[in-house]
Formats: C-alpha cells, structure tokens, sequence
C-alpha cells in the first residue's frame, strides 16, 4: 500500500528525520530526511498499523489508503488532503480536522500535547461513546466548533484531566444522555462552567440518565457550580452525588 504526503521542517526547527514505519516496529521503517522545504514522500507498507514519528515536522497526507485501520503520529502539525477512514492517535501541536470526522477519534492519546485546532466548519461528535474525548487536552480552552450531536450518549471523562479553564461556552448535553460520570474530574484550572450545563438536574431533564459521579472531582479552582440534583428523583444514590465535588475550595449548593 502507497502512502503519499509531503513534509517539512517546522519553523524553529534545526534538523530532524521523520520515520515511518510499521506500528511501533521502528526497525520496519523508512526515514525522510526532513528539510524546512516541503517535499513529497512516498511509502510502500504492507501492514494495517502505520506510525509517523518526526517532533520537528509539518506533515501533509496526501493519500492514506482505506486498508490501514490504525495510524499514530508524532509532529508539530498535520493535516490530511482527503478522509481517511483509519483511527487516529495524534500527539502533534497542531491538528486540522477539514478533512477528519469523530470515527476518526477512537484511538488515545487523541490530543497529547495539543495547543490549537483549525477547522474549516463545525466538527461533529456523532459517536454513541465519546468517552475521554479531551483526556489530557493541553490548552486552556475548547472551541465552540466541536458540537455533541444527539447520536452522543456516553461522554464520560469527557474533559478528564485536561488543562482547560472553562468549558466551552456552547457546550450541551442532550436530553437523551445517559452518562457524564467524570466528565471534568482532576481539571485542576477549571474556574467556570458552560451557561449551557447549569441548573437542576432531574429525571425530566434527563430521563435516561444515571446518577453521575465524581463530574467535578479535583477542581479545586471551581468556587461555585450552579448545579443542583432533584432530591426526590436521586436522593436513593446520595452517596453517588456526593462524589461529584469532593476535593473543591468550596461548595455552596446542597445536594
């Protein structure tokens, strides 16, 4: 199987060589001797499971055929020409998602050490499971252009451990979700929750959901979550909610 694309030096860059290779079986691989030109590559594998490797590079995939069902890559940035049906673990600074859907996203580390995102239109989240979605995103905030459909059912440790300072503005969960259990835990710099999340969670808001735990566990920079449980519809799984803010500065809200 060919795969096409083309790569450079990043702008800071001094040297690197990116290695291409079978999925970590570097010995099984190729290098490209990287300049701060861009330059086209061309890789002829026989496995399903692919693997860039280059911190300093800009790459470009031109062509990454359908029978591969796994690629990881390491880089300063990537984009892709065309949609790609493999699934992506990316630790690159720099993601365009012009040509990428959520099916794409089912592999981690999705974003290690990610810092900006570019988008040519809104990214759906279309997956029942979009579980640990933003597990360890680096920057401080989220863009709006990532949109939970009503497919999305399951989006537990959805922000888990990330760096973010507020949830994204636009950010909603559907009425037929049936899990947020984590959904910020150990986000040590969350200070504000979305407009979109607050006020009284109930069986009629959310009929299909399950008492979530630990949704705000180890934000200790959160002063206040405008959320409130209905007693009568949780007050069986008490203990369960109690989860949700241990580890906070302080809690102002009776369950």
């Amino acid at each position: 199987m060919l795969v096409l694309g083309k790569a450079k030096l990043s702008n800071n860059a001094i040297s690197s060589n990116m290695i291409i290779c079978e999925f970590r079986h570097v010995m099984n691989g190729s290098a490209v001797n990287l300049t701060k030109n861009w330059q086209n590559f061309e890789i002829d594998i026989e496995s399903n499971y692919i693997e860039f490797n280059a911190d300093n590079a800009d790459i470009i995939i031109q062509e990454l055929p359908d029978k591969i069902e796994k690629c990881a890559i390491t880089a300063n940035s990537i984009s892709f020409e065309k949609p790609v049906k493999a699934s992506l673990s990316l630790r690159c600074n720099c993601i365009d998602f012009s040509n990428l859907t959520s099916d794409n996203f089912k592999m981690e580390p999705r974003f290690l050490g990610t810092t900006k995102f570019i988008f040519d239109k809104p990214f759906l989240l279309t997956n029942k499971d979009e579980v640990s979605f933003f597990q360890y995103y680096e920057n401080n905030y989220i863009s709006n252009n990532f949109v939970l459909t009503e497919n999305v059912k399951n989006i537990s440790n959805l922000f888990f451990r990330s760096n973010i300072k507020a949830l994204p503005t636009k950010f909603k969960i559907n009425r037929d979700i049936h899990e947020i259990s984590d959904l910020c835990s150990h986000c040590k710099k969350l200070t504000t929750v979305s407009p979109m999340l607050i006020g009284t969670f109930s069986k009629k808001r959310y009929p299909n959901l399950c008492t979530p735990k630990r949704m705000f566990f180890n934000c200790i920079k959160l002063k206040n979550i405008p959320i409130k449980f209905y007693k009568k519809h949780y007050i069986q799984h008490k203990s369960k909610l109690q989860t949700n803010f241990v580890g906070l500065l302080s809690y102002i809200h009776e369950l």
